[in-house]
């Protein structure tokens, strides 16, 4: 059967209308990876295949979501675009009863924190820089810094907590207690407590309201 990536569902074949079940998961350096999990494991690059190991770190599609100078006119009717968003603004969506609900990474930038709810959902969504582009510059390394973004559940233990961004980190209001970018709780009265992750996902604006050109944009 076929199957659309950005929606996990299966379009043509015997498994038409098959969903697949998103799992949680954080997209973070990998710097911030193994801070957060010195005993995590990466793929490694020994596949037996040498020359298909000269290619990691390179990225075929340069420049490609640079906002002003990207290549997707060439494969898309810009008229079609939803133009509501830049169309390589990067997104992040939340999901309920209600739909769906995408948050601008620009926006979630310049707050550094957002504190939102949407349907019976609250939710907390963390900005950190840190993390290059993997479709910026053809050597990967060398790309531009994006930042990521980190997605949790605000209730913990029954209360739903509210946050801030500092210097130094992330601070809830309610016990002024210090949490890191992988939401665990390093320091203060609620030390050694881990939120949550909330089932999110990340796209592109232009790919994303294509498919979903009735999602909810924060701010809007």
């Amino acid at each position: 059967s076929w199957w659309q990536q950005l929606m996990g569902q299966a379009m043509v074949g015997k498994l038409a209308g098959a969903e697949l079940e998103m799992l949680p998961s954080l997209i973070i350096s990998v710097e911030e990876f193994f801070e957060r999990y010195p005993k995590g494991k990466i793929l490694s690059k020994e596949n037996g295949d040498q020359e298909s190991q000269a290619y990691y770190g390179t990225n075929y599609y340069a420049k490609y979501d640079s906002i002003g100078n990207s290549p997707w006119g060439k494969y898309f009717d810009v008229e079609l675009l939803d133009d509501r968003l830049p169309a390589m603004e990067r997104i992040v969506d939340i999901e309920s009863e209600k739909g769906h609900k995408i948050y601008p990474f620009s926006v979630i930038e310049k707050k550094g924190v957002i504190n939102d709810s949407f349907g019976p959902k609250n939710i907390v969504l963390f900005f950190k820089t840190g993390t290059v582009s993997i479709l910026d510059e053809k050597e990967i390394d060398k790309s531009k810094d994006i930042g990521s973004v980190t997605v949790y559940d605000s209730k913990l233990n029954g209360r739903v907590l509210y946050f801030e961004k500092r210097e130094d980190g992330f601070f809830d209001t309610e016990t002024s207690s210090q949490w890191d970018h992988t939401g665990r709780c390093g320091a203060g009265q609620l030390k050694g407590e881990q939120l949550e992750i909330a089932t999110h996902s990340q796209h592109f604006a232009f790919a994303w309201l294509a498919f979903h050109p009735g999602s909810v944009i924060y701010g809007e």
